[in-house]
């Protein structure tokens, strides 16, 4: 007779994110790649006077951030262009991280009909490569081992582990307590997914392509499969006020 196993899934998410800054530091509680200083000087600059900006990005998730690209959005800075910072790692306990960046630009404040000082408050964004992972086990036995425990006076514990990475993504996952396996060989394992974007209250945005400037907002490619077997499942899910849902169902091996 065949004993209890576990039955290990595996969720990736594959995003992108913006998150927008202005003014000084961001205070955030938004694991992943966030907006930790921004500094502009002078703070108030006449038309061709010299500016400097400066930007501090920091990975505060578990999972290492690649591509991040750092913009100036607001108008009014001459040569001021995207900036590329190919990898921040993410927080691993025991080691030392190289998790944060100084971004730096020096321009100057553009023309202005006004003769008088211009106040400039730009904004800076954030776009970034961030994988989310969520591994999950549920308990699989056989039915005859579950009526002999029954009759013994033994009820199994009904067993669920989730284990998820830290970043702007939050998974809310909901399935079988336990599989009982009948012989039929027609048991079925669903999964009930919700998934919450931490970021969107501080202005973060998910994206599906690699490509910040040709990508679909509000829409994440999410790949769940069962680890050792063939059975995996890809879609492209909708986001709707920074959440979305997706349920699908597997042969339980």
């Amino acid at each position: 007779m065949n004993l209890s196993k576990f039955i290990v899934f595996s969720i990736l998410l594959f995003i992108l994110i913006f998150l927008s800054g202005c003014g000084d530091k961001q205070i955030s509680s938004v694991k992943g790649v966030i907006i930790e200083d921004f500094d502009i000087y002078p703070k108030k600059a006449y038309s061709d006077e010299d500016i400097g900006i400066s930007v501090l990005v920091k990975n505060t998730g578990t999972v290492d951030a690649t591509d991040i690209t750092v913009s100036v959005k607001e108008d009014g800075f001459a040569g001021v262009t995207d900036t590329t910072i190919s990898l921040l790692e993410g927080y691993k306990k025991g080691t030392i991280n190289n998790n944060e960046e100084f971004v730096e630009w020096s321009t100057q404040a553009d023309k202005n009909e006004n003769t008088f000082d211009i106040n400039y408050k730009p904004s800076v964004e954030v776009c970034f490569h961030y994988q989310t992972k969520a591994i999950i086990k549920i308990k699989s036995m056989p039915l005859e081992e579950y009526r002999m425990l029954g009759e013994r006076g033994i009820i199994p514990s009904k067993y669920v582990e989730i284990v998820q990475t830290e970043g702007p993504l939050k998974l809310n996952i909901n399935t079988n307590p336990i599989i009982l396996k009948k012989g039929a060989g027609n048991e079925v394992i669903n999964l009930n997914i919700e998934i919450s974007n931490d970021g969107s209250k501080y202005g973060g945005s998910i994206y599906d392509a690699p490509d910040c400037d040709n990508a679909d907002i509000n829409k994440a490619d999410l790949t769940t499969k069962i680890i050792g077997t063939v059975s995996t499942d890809t879609q492209t899910i909708d986001f709707l006020r920074g959440k979305a849902t997706y349920s699908v169902e597997f042969p339980a091996p």
